[in-house]
């Protein structure tokens, strides 16, 4: 008899065996993560990936981060050579990025990495040091942990470590947020460095007010969110002042001060007055998930947005006085979060959450909520686990990017539609396949509980997807002579069932992409719960 750990093995031996059966059967079909892999690896040109994080604009060029690969937007984003991607260069650093900045030629990269760390058991976060290119990307120098912090080379796991997780600029000085140390400071573009922290003589790791998360910098004014909420400095970094909930729990239930994990901090000067924006999370239970905000200095802090405990706030950006849209100005604040991207337009009195979809482009999947969104002058732009998006109107329409495997055109058979990599792992006759394959429709997993089937077309046309059983009795049209613009990649989703709504039994189906002109492609599909 088989216990409760010993059934999960087994089902987990027999899923895999049936996975590797199906896939030796279907070679055009790859797991979602090991393309996602695959797509990234030696990329130079489109999109870096699907799954992206830090977004910046260098006052002429946008750059985005994902899966440890950094993309640079050369042109309108609809070709695949409109995007440069970089990975494993000379100068950079090891894992993922783990804080971006940019302006004029000036690149700042800060890097994170797993490493095993015995006595938890388990991976932890490694930093690995900071990049930067003073060339627009074209030479990077890497400056590693060690050289940023030497006095830490005999010591272990965790007291070694340390991650920048966030930097900021300010009168040509570059200040960067770390894990295990607070604040690194450089007057010289980062030949040298120094390090601060809040008031303290030596370093402590138990200390919570050590570890920083987040950084603002204007003037001589310093933002510093860490483990202990937000430390304030207007004078460069000499003093500081704390706003935090006390450690021991007490405190009044009116004081509205960040929670004690802020994670993101913006500044915007709005009639003569600066007013500090802080994406708050609770730590150890202390203060809560939302939006927090101040006009003076800290004296007193209101949240402006209280979310759900599912739903976290990531980063903030702001609109602008001269946004074509009149709803649009100063008073306008964006947080990207994981329930969806927010906007206010009257400084965080009232909240929406914007729409984000393209009918006549890739497929949006609004469940892997925004992990960063941007305003260069009159675009808007949002990064996801599924995608990039972009807004030339202020969130009215929305145009989709993605980092996905090219297929040949359905129409014409013919490559370099959208945006995606050069890198062909599939074979070059392939005009459509699915992803994640198999999928799972019960699975709470977004990521793999639908499936979404690609295709390409280089001209306009009437579009038609179907899906079928093994015995070819048809199950159900996803979508059917639906208008497709040419030029461009499709993502039609599948969530697993048939006319009536449920989901269809574990097994093969076969689908079929036609235009009216009489163009088609096969496809299978394994339903797997």
């Amino acid at each position: 008899m088989l216990n409760n750990n010993g059934e999960t093995l087994l089902k987990r031996t027999v899923w895999m065996f049936v996975f590797l059966v199906v896939m030796a059967a279907m070679p055009m079909m790859l797991p979602a993560d090991v393309e996602d892999a695959m797509i990234v690896q030696e990329m130079k040109t489109g999109l870096g990936a699907n799954d992206l994080g830090d977004i910046v604009w260098d006052g002429e060029t946008l750059w985005v981060e994902g899966s440890g690969s950094l993309t640079k937007l050369i042109g309108e984003g609809h070709s695949v050579n409109d995007w440069i991607s970089l990975k494993n260069e000379d100068g950079f650093g090891r894992g993922s990025i783990s804080a971006l900045w940019a302006s004029g030629n000036v690149i700042i990269v800060s890097w994170v990495y797993f490493d095993y760390y015995e006595a938890a058991g388990e991976d932890v976060f490694h930093g690995d040091g900071i990049t930067i290119s003073v060339d627009s990307g074209t030479t990077w120098n890497h400056i590693p942990f060690l050289d940023l912090f030497p006095e830490r080379t005999d010591l272990r796991t965790p007291n070694r470590y340390t991650t920048v997780w966030d930097i900021a600029v300010s009168k040509g000085i570059i200040w960067c947020s770390t894990t295990a140390g607070f604040l690194l400071k450089s007057t010289n573009i980062g030949n040298s460095w120094t390090k601060l922290l809040p008031g303290d003589d030596e370093f402590d790791f138990t200390n919570p007010n050590h570890h920083g998360q987040c950084v603002d910098a204007y003037g001589d004014t310093l933002w510093v969110g860490t483990f202990q909420g937000m430390n304030l400095s207007t004078d460069g970094g000499l003093t500081w002042e704390n706003f935090s909930w006390p450690r021991d729990g007490s405190g009044n239930p009116n004081d509205q001060w960040p929670g004690n994990f802020p994670v993101a901090v913006e500044h915007k000067v709005v009639g003569g007055k600066t007013h500090v924006w802080v994406a708050s999370q609770d730590y150890l239970g202390l203060g809560v998930i939302g939006i927090c905000h101040t006009d003076d200095n800290g004296r007193t802090w209101e949240y402006k947005k209280y979310l759900d405990r599912t739903s976290i706030p990531y980063n903030i950006t702001f609109g602008h006085s001269g946004a074509t849209d009149p709803a649009v100005g100063d008073s306008t604040v964006f947080v990207a979060t994981t329930a969806g991207l927010l906007v206010s337009y009257d400084l965080g009195e009232t909240w929406a959450t914007m729409d984000i979809r393209e009918s006549e482009n890739l497929d949006w999947d609004e469940r892997a909520g925004i992990s960063s969104v941007l305003v260069a002058g009159e675009t808007l732009w949002v990064t996801s686990a599924d995608g990039l998006a972009r807004s030339n109107n202020w969130g009215a329409s929305w145009e989709i990017f993605k980092g996905v495997q090219r297929v040949l055109a359905l129409d014409t058979g013919n490559r370099n539609i959208g945006i995606s990599s050069e890198y062909d792992y599939l074979n070059d006759t392939i005009r459509t396949y699915a992803f994640p394959n198999p999928f799972s429709p019960s699975r709470s997993d977004a990521d793999y509980s639908h499936t979404k089937i690609q295709y390409a077309i280089e001209y306009d046309a009437r579009v038609t997807v179907c899906i079928y059983s093994f015995s070819g009795k048809l199950i159900r049209e996803i979508i059917s002579g639906e208008d497709r613009s040419g030029g461009r990649d499709y993502q039609e989703v599948w969530d697993g069932k048939d006319r009536n709504n449920n989901i269809v039994p574990n097994g093969v189906y076969f689908y079929v992409v036609k235009t009216h002109r009489g163009d088609s492609a096969l496809g299978k599909i394994m339903v797997l719960d």
